[in-house]
């Protein structure tokens, strides 16, 4: 069962990724990320639905609640770190820095988690960071010159996004110890919508438009969504039985998904260095299993 949900949630992020990139193509990042969270809303609402006419129980306790709250929060503001950083550079660079984020994991569920620090579990989650990062690297042809004041601004971005992506899965274990998989799921993703909430109103603040009319924004921004939903609940459901180290970093994995969908359906060319993130990705994923 174990590696059952460690498959499901690296293909669905993995395709997630390609329709992140066909849904931003068409639109800019401020609306699909407010798409995005409202399928969400329609999910959520779903669920209660489906609760009241079936007598579901749920017992959501304080801890939950407070713990889902950092999880959903670092997860929202890693997402507008990353796209602000986007906005200013070319994916490969941002893609590059973030990829630590299984690392700062692994030293983040030690003092919060209990969870015993080891060599092993470190090397493992650098082998599999240090793999992303090179896919990622050379993910394009081109990288735009930053001013000295953008680039600024771009390694705050990445670095708070590594940060806060770091944090995130610590914060689920935590929220999961105090119930099931299906409460943790709903009440992080209650809390991302009162942060992405928060959000909207900030960009409306500063001005920003946008053009909900195109359905194929709305296809593929639903469809991304839908697929990290599936990944996120199953990542959780990993938790209950799982070291959260354990978690993130083979999951972390993903991006051998979304490459090989880029190659096939993007027609993305194959490199060297890109070669060698794989590499580095599968022996950190066999690391990962051997010291499980």
């Amino acid at each position: 069962m174990i590696h059952i949900l460690v498959l499901i949630t690296l293909l669905v992020w993995g395709i997630a990724g390609v329709f992140d990139k066909k849904a931003v193509a068409a639109s800019t990042n401020q609306t699909v990320f407010l798409l995005f969270h409202l399928f969400n809303f329609v999910l959520l609402s779903g669920l209660l639905v489906i609760s009241f006419f079936t007598a579901m129980h749920w017992s959501f306790s304080t801890q939950m609640w407070l713990w889902s709250s950092l999880g959903a929060g670092g997860g929202v503001l890693a997402m507008l770190l990353y796209y602000s950083a986007l906005s200013r550079t070319d994916a490969s660079y941002v893609l590059g820095i973030t990829a630590a984020y299984p690392v700062i994991s692994s030293l983040l569920a030690a003092p919060i988690l209990g969870e015993a620090l080891s060599l092993p579990k470190l090397a493992s989650a650098t082998l599999v960071s240090l793999g992303v990062g090179l896919i990622g690297t050379t993910a394009s042809a081109s990288q735009q010159k930053l001013s000295a004041r953008d680039l600024r601004i771009v390694l705050f971005c990445v670095l708070g996004a590594a940060l806060s992506w770091g944090g995130v899965g610590v914060f689920e274990k935590k929220a999961v110890s105090y119930g099931n998989a299906l409460e943790g799921y709903f009440a992080e993703t209650a809390w991302e919508l009162v942060f992405a909430g928060i959000a909207w109103l900030i960009f409306k603040k500063q001005g920003l438009k946008f053009d909900f009319s195109n359905a194929r924004i709305w296809r593929f921004a639903w469809l991304s969504a839908l697929c990290v939903a599936v990944g996120n609940y199953c990542i959780l459901q990993l938790m209950k039985t799982q070291s959260a180290s354990y978690a993130i970093v083979i999951t972390a994995c993903y991006p051998l998904v979304l490459y090989i969908c880029a190659l096939v359906f993007l027609k993305e060319k194959l490199s060297k260095m890109r070669l060698v993130g794989i590499v580095l990705v599968i022996l950190g994923g066999i690391l990962t299993e051997l010291i499980h």
